[in-house]
């Protein structure tokens, strides 16, 4: 039974009759044996090379303190990154020795781990400094200068921690000291059952359909069938967890995209994952909440931004490269044909802060061999044969992308563009925007997440930084304006089509600008391939103003530095491109824009100026790539 037509009385059922019959949760990871399977995989062999070298060094050095001075650094200055870099070395601490535990098993691995668990249980909160107070609808204002800090509540990364310790209490058991098993469970019950359960006032993110209801939910989910044995009151608690989990989905359009890009997919449908399986585990199979038409749409949303390598279509707060969990990717595939497993090496980075993660990249990885054997990849799906090109094209009417892709011998090449509103979660001001990604490079590029500090997160700083604001993409700026944030900013879908020669995409852009005078802006793309190889993406606006002109600037975001070999052309690497030089001057404007984590990258706005703009302004650019 899937979420869509599942009731408060069935899972209440559901979980009773399992109850009856019998059940095992995460079953994979109860044979000793699997944690060696997993860990003599090849594809895992320099994987372990890195958790024997971090679990040597956990075992010899303590974890770090967490000064106040440094949790209180995001409401003074907004730095994220100082006190966070502390937390998650210790939760991938978690993860390295809880790995090698239950790989090794007893012995020498025992002690390192109980001192981390213990310090977990020692911290403060384990809600992050950005994320204090989230339940109150006043966040971020109104918070750090308190004279009483907020109530304890239960944000991401205190239902991940909760989700961990509760799976890995599970999974060792008795072989746990005794006071660590029962400091675990108090914690659990009062950072995650308290908050939650305890107190009906609605967290913010239950309201919400972006990432946020999965993986709260999840984590407080996952840590409910743990530790609550009553089915009873269990039916209770997970009927508030199931309604998160439809906001969630609710925030997918009808094709299976998410505004919030790749990565948010992951992390978010990645946790809905998680407990879907467990929920399907503790109810005997009975309630499944990978069912369903749209799930089956969701699952293969990656497939269509995937690029090349572990690249992908990075609007809004994504970034280029994702770290893909093979082991999600694996299990979607056992359940959904057509999902394609990515071919990638993992390795010991950010997956593993989260204990679910890796436990699932170890063990959903078990069957069929490497998990990047466990389905065709993009690229061998889609190669072309005989050296005609293959096309894979994609519209997801809901959020209004389009993407294209195209394979002609050894070339890889794909155009996306987007419309939508600028008022989605981890917005950017984009409407009209568009990539360009050839052999591996976005050549017209997306800037992609910027720095996460409590002021990019305010509206007022955020739309000035070169990551958020439109003048850091590929749209217009008029009269000196730039796009405007908010839901009522958005963009009117005029026309899509697709044919094996060409693909259209045009947007009414009118919408997305607060400028009087303003009377029509429309966008056009005309994507072109030929069977010879050659590859053409023309993008034309049609401007026109009530009364006095004013002035219109086409900002193009380049990744690679453009070259001027004559007027009229630009060299971008591969790709070249062709604007009108009699009606339009050019400027080479490069800017260095900060990426999630503070670190830098250059990009370059190419900026076309209208010379004598008039009540109708024609702008035609064209780029062309040839295999």
């Amino acid at each position: 039974m899937g979420i869509d037509q599942l009731t408060l009385r069935e899972l209440k059922t559901a979980l009773e009759e399992a109850d009856r019959d019998g059940y095992t949760l995460f079953p994979e990871s109860l044979a000793a044996d699997n944690w060696k399977k997993s860990a003599a995989k090849p594809l895992f062999a320099p994987l372990w090379a890195q958790v024997r070298e971090k679990g040597a060094y956990y075992a010899a050095n303590q974890p770090e303190v967490l000064p106040f001075s440094e949790f209180i650094l995001f409401g003074k200055t907004g730095d994220r990154q100082t006190f966070e870099a502390k937390i998650f070395d210790r939760r991938m601490r978690l993860t390295v020795l809880s790995l090698l535990r239950l790989t090794d098993g007893p012995g020498e691995w025992d002690t390192p781990l109980e001192d981390c668990l213990w310090a977990i249980c020692e911290e403060s909160t384990w809600v992050f400094p950005a994320h204090v107070g989230v339940y109150r609808n006043a966040y971020p204002d109104d918070i750090w200068d308190r004279e009483i800090p907020p109530r304890e509540s239960v944000d991401l990364f205190a239902a991940i921690t909760g989700f961990a310790l509760a799976e890995i209490l599970a999974l060792l058991g008795d072989t746990l000291h005794p006071w660590i098993r029962n400091r675990i469970r108090k914690e659990l019950d009062s950072r995650i059952f308290g908050p939650f359960f305890r107190d009906p006032a609605p967290h913010t993110w239950e309201l919400k359909t972006n990432n946020w209801p999965a993986v709260c939910a999840a984590g407080i989910g996952a840590c409910a069938i743990y530790e609550e044995r009553d089915s009873e009151r269990l039916s209770g608690m997970l009927w508030r967890i199931i309604d998160s989990m439809r906001n969630h989905l609710s925030g997918f359009d009808e094709e299976g995209a998410t505004a919030e890009g790749v990565a948010y997919w992951q992390f978010g449908f990645g946790f809905y994952v998680y407990f879907a399986e467990l929920l399907r585990e503790r109810t005997g199979g009975r309630i499944d909440l990978l069912e369903g038409d749209k799930i089956g749409r969701i699952v293969t949303f990656p497939n269509a931004c995937l690029l090349s390598g572990s690249k992908v279509v990075n609007f809004s707060d994504s970034v280029e490269r994702i770290d893909f969990n093979l082991g999600l990717f694996a299990r979607l595939h056992s359940r959904f044909s057509n999902v394609e497993v990515p071919q990638q090496q993992p390795e010991a980075n950010q997956l593993f802060t989260y204990w679910a993660n890796t436990s699932r990249l170890m063990m959903w990885t078990l069957d069929g061999g490497d998990a990047a054997e466990a389905a065709s990849t993009a690229e061998a799906s889609s190669s072309s044969a005989g050296g005609e090109p293959v096309h894979e094209d994609y519209y997801f009417k809901g959020h209004q992308w389009a993407i294209s892709k195209s394979r002609s011998g050894d070339g890889f090449i794909a155009f996306a563009a987007k419309g939508g509103s600028n008022g989605e979660p981890h917005n950017h001001n984009d409407l009209g925007h568009f990539l360009l990604h050839v052999n591996g490079v976005s050549v017209l590029a997306d800037p992609g997440a910027g720095h996460y500090t409590r002021q990019y997160f305010q509206p007022g700083i955020r739309y000035e930084t070169l990551t958020a604001g439109s003048h850091g993409h590929s749209v217009p700026i008029i009269g000196g304006r730039r796009q405007s944030a908010g839901k009522e900013y958005r963009v009117e879908v005029i026309h899509y089509a697709r044919t094996e020669e060409e693909v259209g995409f045009d947007l009414d852009l009118t919408g997305a600008y607060d400028c009087p005078g303003l009377a029509g802006l429309t966008r056009r793309f005309r994507w072109k391939r030929s069977a010879s190889g050659a590859f053409e993406l023309m993008v034309a606006d049609s401007l026109r103003f009530e009364g006095q002109p004013q002035s219109v600037v086409e900002v193009f975001i380049s990744s690679v530095e453009p070259l001027r070999p004559e007027t009229g052309t630009l060299l971008l690497g591969p790709v070249e491109m062709n604007y009108q030089p009699g009606a339009f001057e050019l400027e080479i404007d490069p800017q260095t824009a900060k990426g999630l984590n503070g670190e830098e990258r250059v990009f370059y706005r190419i900026l076309l100026t209208a010379i004598r703009p008039d009540l109708h302004v024609e702008s035609e650019v064209r780029f062309k790539w040839r295999v």
